[in-house]
């Protein structure tokens, strides 16, 4: 689903989440995508350039979606979190982790993707050559074009 907020604003969203088949007959997960994106002009034309995302993997319990992961980058909504993170549900002895800033690197949708592939054996709807070339190709012209290559550090 693509929804506007603006001229130039866009979101791409999936929701309710998209139920995943897994090769190996495991119960199905859940995705939900959540990315915010400007369109703006460039010396070559136009570029869509990532504003916020949320990438979640999620399990399904009775009617309830339960999130194993999230990635999460959203700048403009919080100022004192301004990196990209991960949340993992998970308890610990010493606590919940769920509400813990993991920092990580940007995470593009097509990592995202071979992740759900690779590590929990989601099943494509390709075969392998056509999916991994796919997910290649997108993530190369995605890096080229990137503006956020160098980093401040996070403290």
């Amino acid at each position: 689903m693509l929804a506007s907020t603006d001229q130039n604003r866009k979101i791409l969203t999936y929701e309710p989440p998209a139920k995943l088949q897994r090769q190996n007959g495991d119960r199905p997960l859940y995705l939900s995508i959540t990315q915010t994106y400007l369109i703006i002009q460039t010396a070559d034309g136009y570029k869509a350039t990532t504003s916020d995302y949320i990438y979640a993997l999620q399990s399904k319990h009775n009617d309830d979606f339960i999130p194993l992961f999230e990635f999460h980058w959203h700048p403009a909504s919080t100022p004192r979190l301004k990196w990209p993170h991960m949340h993992i549900n998970g308890n610990t002895y010493d606590g919940d982790v769920g509400r813990v800033h993991f920092p990580t690197a940007r995470v593009c949708i097509e990592d995202f993707i071979r992740i759900l592939i690779r590590d929990f054996d989601v099943k494509p709807r390709l075969p392998h050559a056509e999916w991994r070339e796919i997910l290649t190709r997108n993530k190369a012209a995605f890096v080229a074009q990137s503006s956020w290559k160098y980093w401040d550090p996070l403290i």
